[in-house]
Formats: structure tokens, sequence, C-alpha cells
């Protein structure tokens, strides 16, 4: 059987299931409009700092978003939005990622 895991290919996420299926589906497949407003999410919610959160992977950042705005992405989608908006796994080769982002802003959401 073959492990679970990730990597970034010519600037991609690409993710490969245990039975060895691949998943490629990108952010740029989503609609204009869930695009932008996923963006947006970003750009609230997620701030660069020093050290790694380990509280929060791609899966459940993904999650979090689609309870916000509704919008439905499959991990590697999400993963690629993160690379868009200039953020690089801690380490690409986990299934679900952690980034260098403030738990501090992903709490401010829970307020609204």
């Amino acid at each position: 059987m073959m492990w679970a895991h990730s990597e970034i290919v010519n600037g991609l996420p690409v993710e490969y299931g245990y039975n060895g299926t691949v998943f490629n589906e990108l952010f740029t497949d989503l609609s204009d409009n869930e695009q932008q407003k996923a963006l947006d999410w970003v750009a609230t919610y997620i701030k660069p700092i020093k050290s790694e959160n380990r509280k929060h992977t791609s899966y459940g950042l993904k999650h979090l978003l689609e309870h916000d705005t509704g919008i439905y992405m499959c991990n590697n989608q999400f993963k690629h939005l993160m690379l868009i908006c200039g953020y690089e796994p801690v380490r690409e080769y986990p299934l679900n990622w952690t980034f260098r982002i403030s738990e501090k802003q992903l709490r401010k959401r829970s307020r609204r």
C-alpha cells in the first residue's frame, strides 16, 4: 500500500492518495466569484508569523473557510490558494500542510 502524501510540482500542489490516485484540482478551477471570496477570506483571517501553527492544517482551514463563505474546495485547492497568497507549507510532503500563520488572527473569525 502506498502512503498518502503531497508535493509541489512546478509551483502547484499535487496530492497522492493511498491507492495511488492523483488529486490535482486547483484553486483556479473555482468560479471567479468563489476565488475572490476565498482570497478575501485569506486576506482577512490569515496573517503570517515566524513560527509554525500546528493547530490548523490545510484540511482544517479549508473547512473554516467553507463554514464562513459557503465555498467548498478540496484540500489541494486550498493548498493552491495558500500558495497563491504567498504562504508556503512548513513541509510540503505531508498530506495536510501546516503554515506559519497567526492563531490570534484566526480566533477573530469566531467573534463574527
